[in-house]
């Protein structure tokens, strides 16, 4: 288990709690709204493009207001991430389960990939952040 260094570790060291146990639900449901909104927009705009230039103008209207959940999910996620001296990038740790690394997220992810017959859960890659500075954002 890595140990976080962040400036919100010290403030919650006072009270006999982590950083982490502090901010990661706040955190992980910000990520859930970006997540969400990121593939609702993307997917939209894809169905959009099928239709050319009239059809692609009208899914970027239909998905425009994406946009702020979707930035703010990303800004909430990234700050906690700062707040406890963690990467911003996404892709930062390597076979991320999709439940997380907190207490029984490996174990749920894996049950969750075993129920479904796919690996997915635990080896992926998700959108946001990319170490080469580039954002998954769709509008």
């Amino acid at each position: 288990m890595r140990t976080s260094r962040g400036p919100a570790n010290a403030a919650c060291a006072a009270n006999g709690r982590t950083a982490a146990s502090q901010l990661s639900v706040p955190q992980d449901a910000a990520y859930l709204v970006y997540w969400g909104t990121y593939e609702a927009a993307r997917h939209v705009n894809d169905l959009g493009c099928r239709f050319g230039i009239a059809g692609s103008i009208t899914a970027h209207v239909v998905t425009a207001p994406h946009v702020i959940p979707e930035a703010g999910g990303l800004a909430v996620d990234t700050l906690g991430n700062l707040a406890k001296g963690e990467t911003v990038w996404q892709e930062g740790v390597k076979d991320q389960p999709l439940l997380g690394n907190e207490t029984g997220g490996r174990e749920l992810s894996k049950a969750l990939g075993d129920l479904l017959g796919s690996q997915v859960p635990t080896h992926m890659v998700f959108p946001g952040l990319r170490q080469d500075h580039t954002i998954d954002f769709a509008w």
